[in-house]
């Protein structure tokens, strides 16, 4: 352990003693934990338990199957955002059976929460299934607002797609195969190029990959054993009380030969880009010419620059992300961007995994969506538990130290398939009650009551029964939102 690393565990141990202290003092004054369950009695429903939203058939018309691995969230204009993983069958050229290789994101909007609009397409992946493109299946779109550089970052899981994880063809000489057919799954980082909270729905820029198994993030097979073949496949990011950031990020299915049904949860954590503004260092290629120059000049007041010299590519520049293209006039037009969240994460292997914060590691849990709760006082977690018509709560003081709620939160399905697929994220709801959050999610299976058909994105209220019976409902309002 260098000292880097000792210096921020140390940090680490004393925000843990301050957090213990804290809520010490705070259980002699009664409960105050975060308690979350389904909304019951008066003014709510049945509906308000679960109740289909945006119904397969909305996805069907735009040529997808089924929706998992989603993010849900609301801009402070009030108007709600449903960014979505879609599946497809396969791309144009290639031909299997499998419906979660090709993939799409899309964005939706709601002025209600209720009544869906679909937006715009934001992303679609290569559909590649011979295991040669890093970025064949993408997966698990994961948004956050920078408020400094007032833009979105969009964070998602990348694969390569292969048959020879499904069909005996010489992968580890026929032995074993692997659960998926996506495997080596790799974080990548996007930036919205439309400065300002309306600027969620793209386009997007890709900034490149920031963590895998590999070089980027300190994997070490002997610290980090517990991730498995299938790669970093989860990430969420979020900003602490100091103003540093870390992110939940999860592995599972364990390696060859021991696959297993392990889903796990650990912590990274940021650390800014050192790199000077007047030097600049390439992240990706755009041509197959070999980069004779970097660029190495700053960029004009309306965010260009021109150039006749340097290679075309994704070039970080200090804080700014620079990306020259050819141009019709011949020459390299740059744009130049305050990107923002610009450096390494890096694990913090000596607290991961974080079973304990979380689900034992089998079934354990899948794509955790971080807000803050409205009274400012908790991180919270919501996450896919793979039991029924359930989620999965967490909550964290610090944001680095995370404890298990008490069971499963139930969900009704009344009107809402009763097997949850993945938990989208929560936003809070002060006009329906003291301490209501409201929890898009994903769901298959039949109602008991209502017509469900396919995989739905369907809507529930949530209350924090801490928040419910100790805040006054007219001190909230949808400005006590906090991004993460």
């Amino acid at each position: 352990m260098n000292h880097t690393e000792m210096q921020f565990l140390v940090s680490l141990h004393y925000a843990a003693f301050c957090w213990l202290s804290s809520a010490a003092l705070t259980a002699m004054a009664g409960p105050s934990q975060p308690f979350f369950k389904a909304v019951s009695g008066s003014p709510f429903s049945d509906h308000d338990n679960g109740t289909v939203v945006i119904a397969a058939e909305k996805a069907h018309a735009l040529n997808i199957s089924a929706f998992e691995g989603s993010f849900y969230t609301r801009t402070s204009d009030g108007l709600y955002h449903y960014i979505s993983a879609g599946e497809m069958a396969p791309a144009a050229g290639w031909s299997y059976w499998e419906r979660d290789i090709h993939m799409r994101f899309d964005h939706w909007v709601s002025h209600d929460g209720m009544n869906w609009t679909h937006a715009g397409k934001i992303y679609e992946s290569s559909g590649n299934f011979d295991g040669t493109d890093r970025r064949g299946s993408t997966w698990a779109p994961m948004l956050t607002y920078d408020e400094e550089s007032e833009l979105w970052h969009l964070f998602y899981v990348a694969y390569r797609g292969s048959p020879a994880y499904r069909t005996p063809l010489g992968l580890y000489g026929g032995k074993a195969l692997h659960a998926y057919t996506q495997f080596d799954g790799e974080i990548w980082h996007s930036v919205s190029t439309v400065r300002g909270e309306q600027g969620i729905g793209g386009p997007y820029k890709d900034v490149g990959p920031i963590l895998d198994q590999e070089s980027l993030g300190g994997f070490s097979p002997e610290k980090d054993s517990w991730e498995g073949d299938h790669g970093c496949d989860m990430f969420f990011p979020y900003r602490l009380r100091n103003g540093s950031w870390v992110a939940l990020y999860g592995s599972e299915l364990g390696r060859f030969p021991n696959f297993n049904q392990n889903r796990q949860v650990g912590l990274v954590k940021f650390k800014p880009s050192t790199i000077p503004a007047s030097t600049c260092q390439i992240k990706s290629k755009l041509s197959r010419s070999k980069c004779t120059q970097d660029v190495s000049f700053g960029c004009f007041s309306n965010k260009t620059m021109w150039t006749s010299h340097g290679c075309r590519g994704v070039f970080q520049c200090g804080p700014q992300i620079v990306t020259c293209d050819v141009h019709s006039l011949g020459l390299n037009l740059c744009s130049c961007d305050a990107g923002g969240l610009e450096g390494n994460w890096t694990r913090l292997s000596a607290l991961n995994p974080m079973d304990q914060g979380f689900r034992p590691a089998a079934p354990g849990i899948e794509n955790p969506v971080v807000i803050k709760s409205m009274d400012g006082r908790f991180f919270i977690a919501v996450y896919h538990i793979y039991t029924g018509p359930t989620v999965g709560i967490s909550f964290s003081e610090d944001g680095i130290h995370w404890v298990r709620q008490p069971g499963d939160v139930q969900l009704g399905n009344a009107y809402c398939g009763d097997t949850v697929m993945t938990a989208c994220g929560l936003v809070p709801e002060p006009s329906k009650g003291k301490g209501v959050y409201s929890l898009l999610y994903t769901a298959l299976g039949g109602c008991t009551k209502g017509a469900c058909s396919g995989e739905n994105v369907c809507r529930a209220y949530l209350v924090n029964a801490a928040e419910a019976s100790t805040q006054n409902a007219s001190t909230l309002s949808m400005s006590t939102y906090e991004y993460v």
